[in-house]
C-alpha cells in the first residue's frame, strides 16, 4: 500500500494505492491525522483510483476520516473508486453521506462551484 498527497489551492488530494484493509488502516488514519494537524486546506479529496479492495476496517477509516474532517469544518469527498469499492459504498450507504465522484476533475469542479456560490 502507498500514500501520497498533493495540494491544489486549498484542496488536499490524498491518493491511496493497494488495499485499504486492516493491515493498512492505521497507516492511513495516522497519515490523514498528521495532514490535518499540519495542513492548511478546506477540502480533502480521497482519490481511490489505485485501491484494489477495501474491508470493514478500511471502511471504518473512511467514515472516521469523514467525521473528524467535518468536525473541523473541512469538506471531504471521494473520487474514482473502482466498481467493487463503489458497490460496497452503495451497499452500506456511504454514498449518501460522503460525495463520491467518478473522476478527480469532477470532484475539483464541484468544489470550485461550491466555492463560487
Amino acid at each position: 500500500m502507498g500514500l501520497s498527497q498533493r495540494t491544489k489551492d486549498d484542496v488536499c488530494i490524498v491518493t491511496i494505492t493497494g488495499e485499504l484493509n486492516i493491515a493498512q488502516a492505521k497507516e492511513v488514519r495516522l497519515h490523514i491525522n498528521e495532514l490535518m494537524d499540519n495542513g492548511d486546506f478546506n477540502t480533502l479529496i480521497m482519490n481511490l483510483t489505485e485501491i484494489t479492495g477495501i474491508d470493514s476496517t478500511g471502511l471504518g477509516v473512511v467514515l472516521l476520516t469523514y467525521g473528524r474532517l467535518t468536525k473541523n469544518n473541512i469538506d471531504f469527498v471521494i473520487c474514482q473508486p473502482d466498481r467493487s469499492v463503489s458497490r460496497i459504498f452503495n451497499d452500506v450507504y456511504v454514498n449518501r453521506i460522503i460525495p463520491i465522484f467518478d473522476t478527480e476533475e469532477d470532484a475539483l469542479e464541484s468544489i470550485r462551484k461550491e466555492g463560487d456560490s
